[in-house]
C-alpha cells in the first residue's frame, strides 16, 4: 500500500464534505428552533477545521509542483530548453481521484440500500 497525503483519501473528503454541508444542517435547525448558539459555535469550529485542511492539502500541492518544477528544470531543461511547468499536483491527481471514489461509494451505498431490505422491516 502506498501512503498518500494526508486528508485526500475517502475518509478525509467524506469529513471535509460533512463538516462544510453542517451549516445548512444547523441552519435549517435555527428555523425549526432547536438550535443555539453553543451549537453554532461547534459548527464554525468545524467548517474552520475543514478549511485548514482544504488549505494544507493546497499548500501541499503547490510545495509538491515547486519541487517537481525544480528537478525537471535542472535535469531536462537544462538539455533541452523547454518543459512543461506544473501548478499544483493534488489538484489534478489525489483530492479529484479522492473525491471520484468517494462519489461511487456514496453511490453504491445508496443503491444497495434501495436493492437489499432489511428482513425484521419486511415482517
Amino acid at each position: 500500500m502506498i501512503a498518500g497525503i494526508p486528508g485526500t483519501g475517502i475518509g478525509g473528503i467524506y469529513y471535509i464534505l460533512l463538516a462544510l454541508l453542517m451549516p445548512v444542517h444547523e441552519a435549517c435547525l435555527t428555523v425549526v428552533g432547536c438550535s443555539s448558539w453553543r451549537r453554532w459555535g461547534i459548527v464554525s469550529m468545524q467548517v474552520v477545521h475543514a478549511l485548514g485542511i482544504l488549505g494544507s492539502i493546497y499548500g501541499m500541492g503547490w510545495l509538491l509542483a515547486q519541487g517537481i518544477n525544480a528537478l525537471r528544470f535542472n535535469l531536462v531543461a537544462g538539455q533541452s530548453g523547454a518543459y512543461i511547468r506544473l501548478t499544483n499536483v493534488v489538484a489534478t491527481t489525489s483530492a479529484y481521484m479522492s473525491v471520484l471514489t468517494l462519489g461511487v461509494v456514496l453511490l453504491v451505498v445508496y443503491t444497495l440500500r434501495l436493492i437489499v431490505r432489511d428482513p425484521q422491516r419486511a415482517r
